[in-house]
């Protein structure tokens, strides 16, 4: 039996919201490959379009699916979409008889700051949505992700206990930690699987470092180009590195394809190479990095 029959998810349909962001493609591509009908979400329909059509290109069930879990051109108007969003969310998980959710729509932490009313709408309340519709159609298991921004300034930083103060200071650190609360609060009351995860960041004082996007001759160009341009949104830079000619190949092929991604949102990127030296099992090979910054 390999690994992929032990996580097998054929005969099953799951959803994927915040399918075309920096998670969300890679976790797309993994889903889809576990054999489910995978129906994935988001507010942009053209870029999610690109990721169903990609994974059904594979022999793979993949639909795409509109759900706008905020519109940043109307903060206002978001409040009222809320309740239009669960019925939508309804609809979907009714229509595809939906027993488990991967729940990663989310606000980040740099529009979150930005704009704390919305990230607190879309974070909190989307996710809220998607517990009430979990409770009332009994659905079997609820993944949303936590995050390393649940910690703040008085979280012990060596050895981090899972239990431990958790006192962030963004707003984006908030809604992840009144997450977890909730989820919690979903399970023992009502039964509702939710299960997550905090994933991790390296961080120093001042600065946030960004973990270098390595790239394999083998790795799916749509999966780097979306790391590419979800690291650009959040951190404004990112390093993408690639060690032989077909690597070079796949991590040029995925930096176009983010361009394109990253133009609808107004960001124009610049990429300048550069040759590094990189130490693998203890033999030292040469990379090529690709510096991509704002224009």
């Amino acid at each position: 039996m390999t690994i992929l029959d032990q996580f097998s998810l054929k005969e099953k349909v799951v959803v994927l919201t915040g399918a075309a962001g920096l998670y969300g493609r890679g976790l797309a591509a993994a889903l889809a490959e576990a054999g489910p009908t995978l129906v994935v979400a988001s507010r942009n329909l053209e870029r999610l379009q690109q990721v169903a059509d990609e994974e059904t290109a594979r022999g793979l069930s993949v639909v795409a699916e509109p759900l706008d879990q905020g519109d940043e051109s109307s903060v206002l108007a978001l409040r009222d979409r809320v309740l239009e969003l669960r019925q939508t969310l309804e609809q979907v998980v009714d229509k595809y008889q939906i027993d488990t959710i991967y729940h990663l729509a989310a606000i980040l932490s740099g529009a979150g700051e930005k704009n704390p009313h919305l990230a607190w709408d879309v974070n909190i309340n989307g996710m809220y949505n998607v517990l009430e519709v979990a409770r009332e159609r009994k659905l079997a298991r609820i993944f949303v992700p936590s995050s390393i921004a649940a910690f703040g300034p008085e979280t012990p930083r060596d050895n981090t206990p899972q239990e431990t103060v958790l006192r962030p200071k963004t707003m984006y650190g908030v809604t992840k930690v009144t997450g977890e609360l909730l989820s919690d609060y979903y399970f023992k009351k009502f039964g509702v699987d939710t299960r997550g995860l905090r994933y991790p960041g390296i961080t120093q004082e001042g600065d946030v470092m960004v973990d270098v996007i390595k790239v394999k001759a083998n790795s799916r160009t749509a999966a780097v180009a979306g790391a590419i341009a979800g690291v650009m949104r959040e951190h404004k830079h990112a390093d993408v590195q690639a060690i032989g000619a077909g690597a070079v190949n796949q991590a040029v092929k995925a930096l176009v394809l983010a361009k394109g991604y990253l133009a609808e949102d107004g960001i124009d990127v610049i990429c300048v190479p550069e040759f590094v030296d990189v130490d693998i099992e203890g033999k030292v090979r040469t990379a090529i990095k690709l510096v991509v910054d704002p224009r």
